[in-house]
């Protein structure tokens, strides 16, 4: 997921099991908006989106970048 430019075909399925990679959990679920977290040290992360729908099962770039962000975050 780390390509430059940011893939545009990750399915949602890929994706969550990129957060879980990550030690991301489901907060929430409010209709077709997920949100994932994970706590690390004192700090916690929250990654908010919205689950693909229609003929598309892939994410939008700007979930993909901000959860990448997030994760360089926590790592750094």
């Amino acid at each position: 997921m780390r390509k430059n430019p940011t893939p545009n075909d990750v399915s949602y399925e890929d994706f969550v099991l990129f957060l879980k990679h990550n030690g991301f959990s489901e907060q929430t679920n409010n209709s077709s908006h997920y949100v994932y977290g994970c706590k690390k040290d004192t700090q916690t992360y929250l990654l908010s989106f919205a689950r693909p729908h229609g003929a598309s099962n892939f994410m939008k770039r700007a979930y993909i970048t901000k959860a990448i962000e997030i994760i360089d975050e926590m790592n750094s």
